[in-house]
């Protein structure tokens, strides 16, 4: 005999298609109270004029014024009909309490209470951060970052306005201690450009004393961005020219040996006034020996040398030390033999002799050490200028006679004799 359960196949899957059909019916007949959830629910403040008459401002901590989901318990019916946009949340300002909270009222629109079972959330107030609203006035600061082409360098960058007034809450305009309108200069690379100044708007920063910016949407400010002027400089390496001035003390001499820590400074102006600025002159009172017994060492800044429209390059010392040396005379005896000396300059139709220096004469020399090193006696060589004894005795014409005469010998500059050779000079006419 066959299995009871495998028989009437059609018969029983009848039966449960109807049964399903018949679930359904009584489903919808009887419409059963089930749940519907909705997340991120917005929460809308109201009344929020209040404080902001009392010169007050609020911030939401935490995100509370979300909620992070709202169940709502109804007959599937209604739910059907319920959207995320009939769920009205809200917080009244005038429900606040001293802990600055507020709870939070839920209603959904459009349906009737009465078909709403019930409605829960995972949170009900709304925290607030309240404080006193706040004003200053903060002083802007241009800042460059980047390069020009090398060869140039920018001025003193300056906004069209120096001061940005920000309002909002207490603690964070306190944060705020300064303010920038930052530059990157390296955009303008047409050197073509940079003959003059550029314009341009820059937005307006705010930092903290950490120098972080301060950003933030419930500060305001009476201007987001001001114009900007960069004056465009070009750079110039130009020399120092120096010189001393006066007389060490007598028995004493500057060696003419000099130094200057920087011959050079690197200087920048515009074009039309830097190209024609071609040294920097130390003046000459600043290196005055008159008198010293020692060197001068002098200290000096470049920069009080610059003319009008000259400043120093970015970044470049301006100091500089000149030294000039100085040291004490020495002696030194030596002997010219008359014929190491001859007569020179002689009018026409004159001849000339002189005596005094049969023997020789011996004379002391007197400069530096260095100088007086270099002079080799074998080489010492005089002259006995006619044109100069005539000019000495205002004669405009040669005549015949014995004169007394010095002998200049030939030892440089820097060396000098302590009694000069005297010679007695006889003028005689040429015979025939």
């Amino acid at each position: 005999m066959k299995n009871k359960w495998t028989q009437n196949w059609g018969l029983k899957i009848g039966s449960f298609v109807f049964a399903i059909l018949l679930w359904m019916i009584v489903t919808n007949i009887d419409d059963p109270v089930t749940s519907q959830y909705y997340d991120n629910v917005q929460v809308r403040l109201t009344h929020t004029d209040i404080l902001e008459e009392s010169q007050k401002v609020y911030e939401v901590l935490d995100d509370t014024d979300i909620i992070d989901r709202v169940t709502v318990w109804a007959p599937r019916s209604v739910l059907e009909d319920i959207t995320f946009n009939n769920i009205v949340a809200t917080a009244d300002i005038n429900d606040l309490s001293s802990l600055d909270t507020i709870s939070i009222d839920l209603d959904i629109n459009n349906v009737s209470d009465t078909s709403i079972s019930n409605i829960t959330t995972s949170s009900d107030i709304v925290k607030l951060k309240i404080e006193n609203r706040k004003s200053k006035t903060v002083m802007i600061k241009s800042i460059a970052s980047g390069e020009l082409p090398e060869g140039y360098m920018t001025g003193d960058i300056s906004p069209d306005q120096n001061a940005v007034r920000i309002t909002g809450p207490e603690s964070l305009v306190d944060s705020v201690v300064s303010a920038t309108a930052d530059i990157d200069i390296s955009q303008f690379t047409d050197v073509a450009q940079l003959t003059g100044d550029v314009n341009t708007d820059v937005s307006v920063r705010l930092l903290d004393a950490e120098g972080s910016e301060v950003h933030s949407e419930r500060i305001t400010k009476n201007i987001e961005a001001v114009g900007v002027r960069i004056p465009i400089l070009q750079l110039k390496e130009v020399p120092v020219v120096y010189a001393p001035t006066g007389e060490p003390m007598n028995g004493y001499q500057a060696t003419g040996v000099e130094e200057i820590s920087r011959g050079s400074l690197l200087v920048a102006g515009r074009r039309s006034v830097i190209n024609s600025f071609e040294t920097i002159i130390i003046p000459e009172e600043e290196l005055d020996i008159t008198g010293r017994t020692e060197d001068l060492i002098k200290n000096l800044d470049l920069a009080d040398y610059l003319p009008d429209g000259i400043r120093l390059a970015n970044n470049e010392s301006s100091t500089a030390t000149i030294t000039i040396y100085i040291e004490p005379e020495v002696t030194r005896s030596v002997t010219i033999q008359e014929n190491r000396v001859r007569i020179v300059n002689m009018p026409e139709g004159f001849k000339g002799s002189f005596t005094g220096m049969e023997e020789g004469v011996t004379v002391t020399l007197v400069g530096l050490r260095s100088h007086l090193d270099q002079i080799r006696t074998a080489e010492i060589t005089g002259e006995i200028d006619i044109a100069v004894l005539m000019a000495d005795r205002g004669m405009d014409s040669m005549e015949v006679g014995f004169y007394t005469s010095e002998v200049e010998l030939n030892l440089g500059n820097n060396v000098s004799v302590l009694e000069p050779i005297e010679v007695l000079l006889n003028i005689t006419l040429l015979e025939g």
